[in-house]
Formats: C-alpha cells, structure tokens, sequence
C-alpha cells in the first residue's frame, strides 16, 4: 500500500518551510550561521530533532536493503520469473564529501555565483569528482543482466510490469497531475512492506493528528498563492527585463531554463556520442550554456538585491507561518508534545 500519512505531514512542513526559497534545513528555526526563523519550526523541530549517527543509519538501511531485496526475489518468483537479489553495502548510503564546505551551495554569495551561476553546468566538486578514476570491478553489475537478454521483448516488458508497477501510457505521462502509483510492482510492494528505519517512531501520530497535516497541506498551498509573491516576482522580473534578461516571471524561471538547456543537450547526443568517452561538459556547445548561465544569475543577484526578495519573502513567509500558528497553536503544542514523547 501507499505510505502517506506522517510522511505527507512531514512533506508538506518541509515545503511550508522552503516556501520562499529558504536554503536551510527543514523546520530550522535558525542556527548560529544564520538568522533564518521559522515560527511552524518551533513546533516541528522535533521531526528532525535527535543525535545522527550516520554508521548506525547505513547499517539500518543496509538491513532494510537486503530485506527488501530478498522479498522481491520471492514475489518475482511468484509471477515467473527469476530475480537474483543486488548486493548491498554501506558504501550505497555514505553521505560522502557532498556536505563538505567546499561543495556547498551559496547562490546569494557573488564570487559563487561568477564561478558556478545556478550550480548547474559547473558546480562545486565537479573537478574533484572528474579527477576519480573508476576502476571496472567498482562499477556496479545486475546480477539479473543475463537472464534479463535471455528474455524477449515482450518477455522483458512482463519482467518490468511485474518488478515495478504497469507503466503509464503517453497520455499519464504527459499529464502534470499523474501520479505514478507507488503501491504496484514487486519492488514498491516490498519497499511500502518494509518501511524505513526510523519510521515507526512517530507512528500514531498520523491519525491522531490528521486535521492538522490537512491544514499545513492547505496552508502551503494557499500561501505559495499569496499575491505579494507575485508581485514581488513581478518587481523582480521588471529588473531583469531592464538588464536585458526579459521573458521571465518567476525567479525560479531562469534556473529552469538552463536545466532544460542541458537536457536537451544531452537528449540530442546520440548513442555513439554518449559512448565514445567525450565528456559532454567539455563540449562548446555545454560551454556556452555554462557562459549563459553565469551572466544570467548574477543579473538575477542583482535584483533580488536590488528588490530585497530574499529579505521580503521572508517577511512575507514569516507573516503567514505565525497567522497559522495563531489558528492552530493548540493542535501544534499538542502535536509537539506528542512528538517528543514519541522521539524519547
């Protein structure tokens, strides 16, 4: 079955707190290098609250694997087919050098932003990441590969059905409001079997507090469609225009645009391209989307400085979190205790 619930809860406390494009963690409620604030985040913390071990949580989710792994084997072998499970190690789940200082990602800071634009053609750790060789016995082998070319096609089209779900037609994929059923296929049905690690802590919660995920559900919603962002992306847009960066009218706009840029780039590469060992970021054709990308996000620094959008979105974001504290602080406390006496 498909797993909501405390998840969705917690989805929709994360989106209501990125609301304005705020780069923290969800629910933080501000730390020493910031003075991000969140009022839900007082009362939400504790979703995120609590001492990580990071060795603890790869070994949990490395058990989860091989569980899961297993399971599927079992019900593939129920619809007729072989499954050889993956083997699965820690390494699967090692946050690695990602979260290192030099890799973090600060679009508001200029000298940033003249070297990496968006972070999207280059961004920090690219070069570190392109000097690792990978040697042939660390790239990862299907242990399903042979017995998957012994199938025929239509063979191979049941295997898929029955491992992950029947896929969607052009119509549903082409439909922004699909959504591609979780609760189907031997793999999801194992994954929503098992869980995850550290799930079980909040369980009950869900039902006992079901009103108030409705409320936050809706109250994202209708505050990413309050009518100063709009006319603050409006502002924000005169300036670009005035910069000679016009035909946007959201800040995200620019961004998406260069993510689309360098995927239709990578769609037009063909097989032969993609095989022969050519670095696609090497290209000119990758280098002039970089060049693009880097002038356009400084303009777009610019006037968010110059229309203070970082600064009013926050106002703006904070003004609607405390009116929906103040209509709904009894169920928050409520929630909040309830929280941290299931978090110990």
């Amino acid at each position: 079955m498909k797993r909501t619930g405390i998840v969705t809860f917690v989805g929709a406390v994360t989106l209501a707190l990125t609301l304005a494009g705020c780069s923290n963690d969800p629910g933080s409620t501000g730390s020493d290098d910031d003075d991000y604030y969140s009022p839900i985040g007082e009362y939400t913390d504790v979703l995120y609250g609590g001492d990580f071990d990071e060795e603890e949580w790869n070994a949990q989710y490395v058990e989860r694997e091989r569980v899961v792994e297993q399971m599927v084997a079992e019900c593939m072998t129920d619809e007729g087919f072989e499954y050889i499970p993956q083997e699965v190690d820690e390494s699967m789940f090692s946050s690695g050098d990602g979260d290192s200082e030099e890799n973090v990602y600060e679009p508001d800071d200029r000298e940033w932003v003249e070297r990496y634009g968006y972070g999207i053609v280059n961004w920090p750790g690219q070069e570190e990441a392109e000097e690792i060789p990978v040697e042939e016995e660390e790239i990862p082998v299907d242990p399903n590969a042979e017995y998957l070319e012994s199938l025929s096609e239509n063979e191979r089209l049941a295997y898929e059905e029955a491992l992950w779900g029947p896929q969607p037609t052009e119509e549903e994929m082409n439909d922004p409001d699909y959504e591609w059923p979780m609760d189907e296929g031997c793999y999801n049905v194992a994954q929503n079997e098992v869980g995850y690690p550290g799930e079980d802590t909040y369980a009950g919660l869900e039902e006992e507090f079901a009103p108030l995920m409705e409320s936050m559900e809706e109250f994202w919603t209708t505050s990413s469609e309050d009518p100063r962002f709009a006319e603050l992306d409006a502002a924000w847009a005169g300036c670009m225009s005035e910069a000679g960066h016009s035909g946007y009218t959201t800040q995200m706009d620019p961004q998406d645009e260069i993510s689309n840029e360098v995927n239709a780039f990578w769609e037009s590469l063909s097989e032969e391209e993609m095989t022969e060992g050519v670095d696609p970021y090497d290209s000119p054709e990758m280098a002039e989307i970089g060049k693009r990308e880097v002038e356009t996000a400084l303009a777009d620094l610019d006037c968010r400085e110059e229309v203070k959008y970082t600064e009013r979105t926050d106002e703006i974001r904070i003004e609607l979190e405390e009116e929906f504290v103040a209509a709904n602080k009894a169920e928050l406390e409520a929630f909040k205790a309830a929280a941290e006496q299931a978090a110990g």
